[in-house]
């Protein structure tokens, strides 16, 4: 469905230390050793780690078949999922519909509309991974012990040669992970 694909991993700020002894997911999110990243990045400021510099990639932690899967399959619902161009979310009403005959549901995702917005260049918002899709709560659960802190994930689906969410900064500590695209 998309050609760039990105895991947004928010946590919960940098008040105290890096906890986790081995820190094993800290290690796939960040090149630097974990008592270098706490000491000079965590907090403070922006830090990269390119893709041959990490121990692995993401593919199974979240893919463009499983944003598929999620879109197509799940039954998702707002607040799951959101729509945003331009660096403005559009109303649910745009790519929601009701559940079916007899269902009182009335925000189910509609894939078919929101196909037809990502082909228009929408970036496709899946938010909170990190209760939805086992292998990023995984990657939540354990990162949140690495840092003694909240950890939520969202994905971020934009196709080309969208902006996506365009240059902006966020009030708390995130890790980028790109999982498709250029």
């Amino acid at each position: 469905m998309a050609q760039v694909a990105d895991l947004g991993v928010a946590t919960g700020g940098a008040d105290g230390p890096v906890t986790a002894p081995d820190r094993p997911a800290l290690r796939r999110c960040t090149s630097l050793e974990p008592d270098r990243f706490a000491a000079e990045v965590w907090g403070r400021t922006a830090s990269l780690s390119r893709r041959e510099d990490l121990p692995t990639g993401f593919g199974d932690l979240f893919s463009l078949d499983a944003v598929d899967e999620l879109v197509s399959t799940h039954g998702l619902r707002t607040p799951f999922l959101r729509v945003a161009k331009d660096g403005r979310t559009l109303p649910a009403a745009r790519f929601t519909r009701g559940g079916g005959v007899g269902a009182t549901i009335t925000d189910q995702v509609a894939d078919d509309a929101l196909a037809r917005l990502f082909a228009d260049g929408c970036t496709i918002v899946l938010q909170g991974l990190h209760r939805i899709w086992a292998p990023v709560v995984d990657l939540a659960q354990a990162l949140m012990a690495d840092l003694g802190h909240p950890v939520q994930v969202n994905a971020y689906v934009t196709p080309p040669p969208s902006p996506g969410c365009g240059a902006h900064y966020d009030v708390h500590d995130v890790f980028v992970l790109q999982v498709a695209g250029v």
